[in-house]
């Protein structure tokens, strides 16, 4: 079974956690912060099939992270924006 290459930018434990236990089995996960310096290093090393952002972003902006992720690979990965943390939406039932 070929698994998908996911490389997950966000800096929430809680979001991380609970995204690797969905993709497990599914999906080989790498994890990266927000802020991570090695982040680009990361992402060329790495060689994702898609990547994962956090589109609210506490401090910078996601789509220009995944700017530089993009040009950082030699890959065009598929990305997914999420809206996960303080500021997302919600709703009420």
């Amino acid at each position: 079974m070929i698994s998908a290459r996911v490389l997950l930018i966000d800096d929430d434990p809680l979001y991380i956690g609970r995204t690797c236990a969905a993709l497990r089995g599914s999906a080989d996960v790498c994890v990266a912060r927000e802020h991570d310096p090695d982040l680009l290093q990361t992402a060329t090393n790495w060689k994702p099939d898609v990547v994962v952002v956090n589109a609210l972003f506490a401090a910078s902006d996601p789509l220009r992270v995944l700017d530089r992720v993009s040009q950082a690979t030699t890959s065009s990965p598929g990305v997914i924006c999420v809206a996960s943390g303080a500021g997302a939406l919600s709703h009420s039932q």
